[in-house]
């Protein structure tokens, strides 16, 4: 027998109330089904919520931010959130002898990852596993930066909240 989407979410939500599936299943499946026709631009952290490293800043203001915010990875601009020339993980800051801007700049700072808004979440997530990426920048139609999606924010779509109410400090203004 072959299945529509349609009746697998309803048996799934049917055996939900009946009890022969936990919630948390189905949500899961319910999300799975979901998941493909959700687009970067339905997801993203929006640039204005994002958590940003200025590549002009002091080191002073980077630590600032890095521990105020307390995220582990950051994009890191130049003049405009428009501008992203890198990102940060933080791990990698921490690990260089001598900690600063121009340092991280030039040793810690990779090359970020641009994808379009319009890409959908299940081939983001497959290309992410792929090239081992943890924060991808999402471009609009017009090269401007319409916001940040991390790992963390396509996990939670698959399986809910991740860390029990508090956004996880990966994924918020990544």
């Amino acid at each position: 027998d072959v299945y529509s989407e349609e009746e697998i979410r309803m048996m799934a939500t049917a055996g939900s109330q009946k009890g022969t599936i936990g919630a948390e299943e189905n949500e899961f499946i319910q999300n799975l089904f979901e998941f493909d026709d959700l687009r970067a631009e339905d997801f993203a952290t929006h640039r204005t919520q994002m958590s940003v490293l200025w590549a002009e800043g002091s080191t002073a203001d980077w630590e600032r931010e890095i521990f105020s915010s307390r995220h582990s990875l950051y994009p890191v601009c130049r003049d405009s959130t428009d501008k992203v020339v890198g990102i940060l993980d933080i791990k990698d800051y921490f690990a260089l002898p001598e900690r600063g801007v121009e340092a991280a700049l030039k040793s810690a700072v990779k090359e970020p990852y641009f994808v379009p808004d319009s890409i959908k979440a299940d081939v983001l997530f497959r290309r992410m596993r792929e090239e081992h990426l943890r924060l991808v920048v999402v471009l609009d139609e017009y090269g401007g930066v319409t916001g940040i999606v991390t790992l963390s924010d396509l996990l939670e779509l698959l399986v809910g909240d991740l860390d029990g109410g508090d956004k996880d400090a990966e994924t918020e203004g990544n």
